[in-house]
């Protein structure tokens, strides 16, 4: 039964159901998940529970292949990818106008492909008669748009856009999840690599950690080199002297 007492339907159920696994999923902390695991589980469901997407795709319009917030442009079809490609070469389309949006909350887009003039021609070629371009963002940033696509006119109904905006909210939190852990791995790869450039350091010219910090630094600020990569620099050239050497 639903609050109001009304039964709800088997429909209903099966949509919170799997929108329900979609967040157990992306917040599994027991699993290391990567940028691709996510775009391509936010494909899967977008098609499984959107029911007039017949394509659909995930990313910023920002580039060919990789899109401004750092993940790959993923899509389900050919047709897909060739549309996002149109409006990006454009600089057309719904998924650009919702990427766009800059000093509002951005909100979803859905419409007939001949809305956007620079995309109709090749989208009607494809078969496809209707665009939804539904932004991922989280409170700090927009991350980028799920578009879906549909060869039936008029396909996307606000229903329609309600689902798919739940499932771009769980991507997006999920995205921004992955790419903290990556940052956090990151750093701690960085500063295992300059504890092992500083224990070289100690070990040739008989200083303590604070030198051999000290060192690294004014190295890093000489030549004008983030520390960490000097570091891995130092370390590199250590471990080749000693193949040399034995």
């Amino acid at each position: 039964m639903s609050n109001d007492g009304r039964p709800a339907s088997a429909d209903h159920l099966d949509l919170v159901r799997t929108l329900a696994d979609l967040a157990r999923e992306f917040g599994n902390s027991r699993q290391v998940r990567t940028t691709d695991d996510v775009l391509d589980s936010v494909l899967s469901v977008s098609i499984e529970l959107v029911e007039p997407a017949d394509h659909a795709s995930v990313g910023s319009v920002g580039g060919a292949a990789t899109s401004a917030t750092g993940f790959p442009r993923r899509a389900t079809s050919d047709v897909a990818s060739t549309l996002d490609d149109v409006q990006v070469s454009a600089g057309a389309g719904p998924s650009v106008e919702v990427l766009s949006t800059v000093d509002e909350e951005p909100t979803a887009i859905a419409g007939s492909v001949e809305q956007w003039p620079a995309l109709a021609e090749t989208a009607t070629a494809s078969g496809v008669r209707s665009i939804a371009a539904v932004p991922m963002f989280t409170k700090e940033r927009t991350l980028g748009v799920l578009t879906l696509y549909s060869v039936t006119e008029s396909a996307f109904d606000d229903d329609d856009l309600t689902v798919a905006t739940a499932v771009a909210a769980h991507a997006a939190i999920a995205l921004q999840g992955v790419q903290k852990e990556a940052q956090f791995r990151s750093g701690l790869a960085s500063r295992d690599i300059i504890g092992q450039a500083k224990g070289m350091l100690m070990e040739r010219f008989e200083v303590d950690s604070v030198q051999a910090f000290e060192m690294l630094s004014r190295l890093s600020q000489d030549n004008n080199r983030p520390l960490h990569l000097l570091a891995a620099d130092i370390v590199e050239a250590g471990a080749k002297l000693r193949q040399e050497s034995s």
